[in-house]
Parts: structure tokens; sequence; C-alpha cells
């Protein structure tokens, strides 16, 4: 029986089945959707969404019969969009154009099963594709399913408690101090940028992004610090057909990024040298309006580093930052917060190992007593 002016009928599967209409072809014939649930309460909510994204003129109403891949196209530009950073947003749409739309969309988004999703994850490992990767694609889909299923446009999402590959877990490349000072002597042979970027990394511990974003105005010469208000990156460009790629100018990687870093006297004298009195609005590693982009400083480092005979990243340096600083007693929660981590327990992760050989320098000052001292023969006075 019909629910007076909602469309919504009880089926003989008990089901209820409520529908909408969700565009009109060329003869003006209503075209409709479709939404499926044993609960009355969860079709009513799911069918005031799908008629308010009808009346708001989305293009893809994903509702009912609709596909994954619509539903995807839908999250993306009237959900996701505005709630992330281009960069984030350029990732979500790489991981579903070339990975889950190519595998399941064409699966009907309310019949897509918990099987089927471990199936893709089988395929996308058998691809030779990195644990981290598959990882990745996975929690891009499971992020936009739980939006679905709080919508109500289905009623699980088919990514909770998948069996997912496994990651090993790998030692972040550090230099040693004999690898770093060759390093150090190497740089007056390099261009300013690169020499500055370098001890940017090696001494505050700043990422490329965050390197190339850096201002006069973000650096005190006179009490030694610098604040990290911005990172610099190329990313997909969605708006200009013209342009693949363009550079953008955003916050950094998570709110503990936004930080004020104390740098060694060392290196407050070398920015000293290099650019006192520049106006603040100038880019630190080029003194000028101009920035230089990531991609560039890390071609122009490997260079360097490939005459210094070391094949490492420039990433690498804000791990031998890390490093030197273990090497030096710092704690956890110091070192998490210079670096910009957006919790400790991410720092002892990647540092465990680190933090490890820390432990066993220290507990090797420890030395059995009894090895080189003799007892007292006095009676003790305790009682």
């Amino acid at each position: 029986m019909a629910k007076k002016g909602e469309n919504i009928y009880k089926r003989k599967d008990n089901r209820y089945e409520g529908r909408y209409i969700k565009g009109r072809n060329a003869e003006g014939k209503a075209r409709f959707g479709y939404i499926y649930s044993h609960s009355l309460a969860k079709v009513k909510k799911a069918l005031a969404v799908a008629k308010s994204a009808v009346q708001q003129n989305v293009s893809a109403i994903i509702i009912g019969d609709g596909t994954l891949a619509e539903y995807l196209v839908y999250w993306l530009e009237n959900i996701i969009k505005e709630c992330v950073k281009i960069s984030t947003f350029a990732q979500y749409s790489e991981r579903i154009k070339n990975h889950i739309v190519p595998a399941l969309g064409q699966m009907q988004l309310c019949k897509l099963t918990k099987e089927q999703v471990q199936d893709f994850v089988k395929q996308l490992s058998k691809k030779g594709l990195a644990p981290s990767t598959v990882t990745s694609i996975v929690g891009t889909l499971k992020t936009a399913l739980n939006k679905a299923e709080e919508l109500n446009m289905i009623q699980t999402n088919p990514c909770k408690d998948l069996s997912m590959p496994q990651a090993q877990s790998k030692e972040p490349q550090a230099l040693d101090k004999s690898e770093q000072t060759r390093l150090e002597y190497m740089l007056p042979s390099s261009s300013t940028d690169v020499e500055i970027g370098v001890f940017l990394a090696l001494y505050a511990g700043l990422r490329i992004g965050e390197i190339s974003a850096l201002r006069w105005k973000d650096i005190d010469l006179i009490n030694g610090t610098i604040t990290v208000r911005n990172t610099l990156q190329r990313v997909k460009n969605f708006d200009d057909s013209t342009n693949k790629t363009e550079l953008i100018m955003g916050t950094p990687k998570s709110k503990r990024s936004l930080r004020s870093i104390p740098i060694p006297p060392d290196l407050t004298e070398k920015l000293s040298q290099f650019g006192e009195n520049m106006p603040g609005n100038y880019f630190v590693l080029t003194n000028s309006e101009t920035p230089v982009e990531p991609r560039t400083l890390r071609e122009r480092f490997s260079r360097i580093a490939a005459l210094a005979d070391l094949c490492i990243s420039f990433h690498s340096l804000r791990h031998t930052f890390a490093t030197r600083c273990l090497e030096l007693n710092f704690d956890i929660q110091t070192l998490s917060e210079l670096l910009g981590h957006s919790n400790a327990a991410i720092t002892l992760k990647v540092y465990s190992h680190s933090v490890i050989e820390h432990k066993r320098m220290l507990t090797g000052r420890l030395g059995i007593l009894s090895k080189n001292n003799k007892p007292s023969n006095k009676p003790s006075t305790q009682k």
C-alpha cells in the first residue's frame, strides 16, 4: 500500500520501495530512481536526500539503481570538494579515475558487496601495487561509502573489516654524521637555493614544500625562530583544461604542522648572511617574489648529492634532522612538535628503530655491580 503523497510502497519481500523523479528524457517523460530498505524511516530519509539533489541540479543521482561511478562523481563534486585541500581532492580523483571506477564503477551502488571489494583488493595487489598504495585506494573508497551509508544510500559499507596487504615497515633513510659532513662540504658548489634549502631541512626539519613556501617574514633572525605557515606544491588542475597542473600555496599537512621552530645559532647566522634586510614577502630560497617549486629543488639537490657520492632523497634530510635530535636525547614529544607530526605516536612509529638504538646506548651504560665491586663486610644496620 502506498504511503500517501510519498511514493513509498510495501513490497512482497517486506521491503519498502521509494520512488522519485530523477530526470526526464528528450520527450519529457519522467525517469524514476528507486530506493529500497526494510526500514520505512530510512527510505523516507533517502528520498529526501534524492529529491534535494535533483532540485540542486546534481548531475548524478545515485540512489536506488545508480552505479558506484555515478555516486563517486556526486561525492567528489558535491560532498568532499569543499571540505578538503586541493591536493587531497586531486589524490581522491586520481585513485577513483585510475583504479576504482575501471574495476567497480559499473556495479550498482546498493548491491556492492564486501566480497567484491575484497576481490578488488586482491586485484590491486596482483598488479604489483605497494601495500600502502592499495590501502590508500581502498581508503578513498571506504571514505566515500561511509557518506553513502550515512545518507542511507546503502545499508552497510562493504569496505569494513577487509583483509588488507600488510606493508613492511621501512626504516627511514638518514645520513650518518660522516655522510652529512661530506654533503655540507659540497654545498658551496651548488646554487644558493639548494644550499639554504638543505640547511633548513638538516637543522630545522622542514618538509620540502614548507621550505619552498618560506618567506622572510616567516623568519625572526633576532630570536632565531622560523614560523611554518604555508606549503608549496604542484597538483592536478581540474578547472583549466589548458594547464594540466598548477602550483598552489596552501596550508601545511596538519594543524600541528603550523608551528614555530627555534633554530640553532649557526643556522640563524647563515640565514642572516644570505638574506638580511630582505622584504618580508620575498621567498627565502630565491630572495625574490618568485619561489622555487619543490620539483625543481629536488632535481637540483639530486645533482649535488651525486657529487657527494650519496644516493638519497631530499626527504632523507628531514629524517637526518630527527636522527641527530634523538642522538642528542630529544624526547619524542618535543621532536614530534618540531617535525609538525599530528601526534607523538606517529613520530614514535616512524623513528622506532632510532629510539631502540638510543635506548640501547643508554642501557649499555649499566654494568653488573658485583662484577667489579666486593660487598662490604660491615653488617647491615637495617632491621
